[in-house]
C-alpha cells in the first residue's frame, strides 16, 4: 500500500548522461506519482545555483538529488545519487581497477559492464532507501 503524500514537493536534479539518473529518476517519479507528490525536474548544469545547495560530501555535483519539501516549501531532506551499497560497490571496484593500468576510456566501460547487471536491486535499494528517508520525516496518516 502506498502512502498519499499529496502536499508533498520533490525537487529532482538530474543530467540525461547520468547512469544514476538513468536508474534512480523513473523510481523516483513512479513513486511521486503513485503517493500524489508534486515533482519537478532540474538540468545540474544549468541550475548550478541549485546543485550547490546540495553537494555530495560538500564538494562533490553528484547527481541525481531528490529534495523533499513540505506544501509550503519548507525542506524535510534529501537523497544524493545513489544507493549506499551501489556506492559500496563502485568503490570496491574504483580499488581494483586502481591496480590495473587503464585509460580513463577503459575505465569507464569497465565500470560500467560491472554496474550493469546491478540495475534492478539498485533500484530496488533506491525505493527502500526513499521510502525509510520519507518516513522520519512524514507522518503517517
Amino acid at each position: 500500500m502506498v502512502q498519499r503524500l499529496g502536499g508533498l514537493k520533490v525537487l529532482a536534479i538530474v543530467e540525461d548522461w547520468c547512469p544514476d539518473v538513468h536508474r534512480g529518476l523513473p523510481v523516483m517519479a513512479a513513486i511521486a506519482q503513485a503517493s500524489g507528490m508534486e515533482m519537478r525536474v532540474f538540468p545540474r548544469d544549468k541550475n548550478l545555483d541549485i546543485m550547490n545547495l546540495y553537494l555530495n560530501q560538500g564538494k562533490f555535483m553528484s547527481i541525481p538529488v531528490f529534495a523533499f519539501f513540505d506544501q509550503n516549501l519548507n525542506p524535510l531532506c534529501h537523497w544524493i545519487e545513489r544507493p549506499k551499497r551501489a556506492t559500496r560497490f563502485m568503490e570496491e571496484v574504483a580499488v581494483e581497477l586502481a591496480k590495473r593500468k587503464l585509460s580513463e576510456e577503459e575505465l569507464r566501460q569497465e565500470r560500467r559492464k560491472r554496474s550493469a547487471p546491478m540495475g534492478d536491486s539498485w533500484r530496488q535499494e533506491t525505493v527502500k532507501e526513499l521510502k525509510d528517508l520519507l518516513a522520519k520525516v512524514v507522518p503517517k496518516t
